[in-house]
């Protein structure tokens, strides 16, 4: 072997070992610190929608909502459009948590065209919050999926990434098949009419593909989410003073999910063409 390939394939070793570490190592990417503070942050959660932020298919029961199969999007294709009256700024989040998304997986947001027949229609009424649908809604649904961000509350990046990972299948870390190895609900401090939103997935139904439980994904609800009496209503078996979930931004754990569920790879034309993104890696 030429020295010249042999330093190609150990730079190349070294990259991806590098790319692999910082998956490992790295539980949150570098984000600035969002402009909110407790509760603040969690704007989603006053949605009053199916845990907070989820936007039910019609006549669906919500007790069994999470037994629904993420579906995902054709080819990793996210069409969406945006409704009148969004400023520049505003808009511009929007895209920036897109291109986040792009940057760590194998997802593609593009504007919707004509020959669109299921998109995400990005809207800012002010009578609803922060919401959207999960996955995606094959034929014979056929039209927008409703995805809302009231202006300012949620308009943190964590809180943008958080609504854009339902849209691509993903629910709440907490209502994982297995999360009661590693949290506890605390029934009695959690208001009555919430109970349903702890409601845990089915494994006939739902795989965490093989990810170790994220007590800092974007996707987990905080301790204190629907308490009635300001006490926790869901702490880590190991620690329950520590806090749970954030809304600075996805972690890596939240990416791979993504990764696996979209069988995101690297393939030979990315790594011999110089096209070398970490959307195209599958780890």
């Amino acid at each position: 072997m030429c020295l010249s390939r042999l330093l190609f394939l150990v730079f190349i070793g070294d990259l991806l070992d590098g790319i692999a570490a910082r998956i490992i190592q790295s539980p949150i990417l570098h984000y600035e610190q969002p402009n909110c503070a407790g509760k603040d942050c969690y704007p989603e959660l006053n949605s009053r929608l199916y845990q907070g932020d989820i936007l039910l298919p019609e006549g669906v029961d919500p007790k069994n909502a999470l037994k629904i199969e993420p579906l995902l999007w054709p080819n990793g294709v996210v069409p969406y459009a945006f409704a009148k009256g969004f400023n520049k700024g505003d808009k511009s989040k929007i895209l920036s948590a897109m291109r986040l998304i792009e940057m760590e997986t194998c997802i593609t947001f593009l504007p919707r065209t004509i020959l669109d027949r299921t998109w995400i229609d990005i809207e800012q009424k002010k009578e609803a919050g922060c919401y959207s649908i999960i996955g995606y809604r094959p034929l014979p649904h056929e039209g927008p999926l409703k995805f809302n961000l009231r202006a300012p509350e949620c308009y943190e990046a964590g809180t943008i990434q958080h609504e854009l990972l339902h849209v691509l299948g993903l629910l709440h870390e907490q209502a994982r098949p297995d999360r009661d190895e590693f949290v506890d609900i605390l029934w009695d401090n959690i208001d009555e009419a919430y109970h349903s939103d702890f409601t845990k997935a089915s494994d006939t139904f739902v795989t965490t593909y093989d990810i170790p439980y994220d007590y800092d994904s974007v996707m987990h609800y905080p301790k204190w989410a629907f308490s009635k009496n300001d006490k926790s209503t869901i702490v880590a078996k190991n620690d329950t003073e520590r806090e749970l979930g954030q809304r600075i931004g996805a972690t890596n754990g939240d990416f791979e999910k993504i990764r696996r569920m979209y069988k995101c790879q690297i393939t030979s034309e990315d790594l011999f063409g110089g096209n070398f993104p970490l959307n195209k890696l599958f780890l």
